[in-house]
């Protein structure tokens, strides 16, 4: 169990869901997306450790993916459907067909009808990079060396990015031909040189973690940046904090604290599940008669905060009632058809 990762991967998902709280109380907390670039490193981290550590057929490894990410994307975003085709108020900007449900199930590529590339939930729109970069991992499993695999999905990222460069716009080069694509690559290279580097450092941990930090809270002054500008300045941070937080776990400075690994352990839920959340709580400051864009300072913070309590609330029921048994059932699934697979023939 790698901790810091657990711990980065609550600090992801809670940065997202204060990010999409705190807009819709007026705020624009612009840095705080830069969660998700970290969640791109964190995947190619994770992916890349578990595959060296415990090697698996490339079948085997793409159907573990979809049964990790389909099952509960499929629920929250049928859960989203519902909410927001019988609330008034709290999905008043959803706008949906069937044709753009099917097509975010199924992970592909569209534009809604704001022309923004995304699905039905919106925080989906990352699974579809996720989704790709999985297949591609899936096929360099082919390869046998460790060398081998890294060349190989190194070159293919690459040359996906820079096919992008020249592609025409649409919704698929959007995905598989974005800059984003490289800091999966990011986290892919950084278990690679973790797994032969013995690095235990506490000022070089501290000094990577916070210039990290400092660099993405220095992105206040720009828009939301989108492309390679995006990937320089929050991918390249994120990666600054992932290494230190590595170097970190391996001088002993991160604790063993069961409650930040059990948010890391929900990120997923928590990360599907707040904008359905956030929703409830649109209707519920509605019904109470408060404004949440005029409401003062006073009110406003403090609905913040219980807001985002709300959210990672939810998250957390969601993955103890419903994430974690749906795994458990496919964990016995998967014990029964190898079970049957050995028994001998009558």
């Amino acid at each position: 169990m790698v901790y810091s990762i657990q711990y980065l991967r609550a600090v992801a998902a809670i940065a997202v869901t204060i990010f999409h709280v705190a807009f819709i109380f007026g705020w624009n907390f612009i840095p705080l997306a830069a969660g998700v670039d970290l969640f791109f490193i964190i995947s190619g981290f994770i992916m890349w450790t578990i595959s060296d550590a415990r090697p698996t057929a490339p079948l085997q490894f793409i159907r573990n993916r979809i049964q990790r990410v389909l099952p509960i994307y499929w629920i929250c975003t049928l859960l989203f459907v519902i909410a927001a085709t019988v609330s008034p108020k709290n999905y008043d900007n959803a706008a949906f067909n069937a044709a753009d449900i099917i097509r975010s199930l199924l992970f592909v590529p569209y534009a809604d009808g704001t022309g923004v590339v995304q699905p039905v939930l919106v925080p989906g729109w990352t699974l579809n990079y996720e989704m790709f970069f999985y297949t591609a991992f899936c096929l360099v499993l082919f390869l046998k060396g460790r060398t081998q695999r890294l060349l190989a999905i190194t070159g293919f990222l690459v040359l996906c990015v820079a096919i992008g460069l020249f592609a025409p716009v649409t919704p698929y080069s959007i995905v598989y031909a974005s800059p984003l694509l490289l800091e999966f690559l990011a986290g892919v290279v950084i278990a690679f040189v973790m797994s032969r580097a013995d690095v235990a450092s506490t000022r070089l941990s501290v000094a990577l973690m916070v210039l990290g930090l400092v660099s993405i809270v220095a992105s206040s002054f720009l828009d939301k940046p989108h492309g390679f500008v995006r990937v320089l300045v929050w991918g390249v941070p994120s990666v600054l904090i992932v290494l230190g937080a590595l170097v970190a776990e391996r001088a002993s400075l991160f604790p063993k604290l069961t409650w930040l690994k059990i948010l890391g352990d929900s990120s997923y839920s928590l990360y599907l599940t707040h904008m359905i959340a956030i929703g409830v709580a649109k209707l519920a400051i509605y019904i109470a008669g408060v404004e949440r864009w005029t409401a003062p300072l006073a009110l406003r913070i403090p609905l913040l905060v219980v807001t985002t309590i709300f959210c990672v609330s939810v998250g957390l029921v969601f993955y103890f009632c419903v994430e974690k048994k749906i795994a458990q059932f496919l964990k016995r699934l998967e014990r029964g058809r190898r079970a049957a697979s050995y028994m001998p023939a009558e």
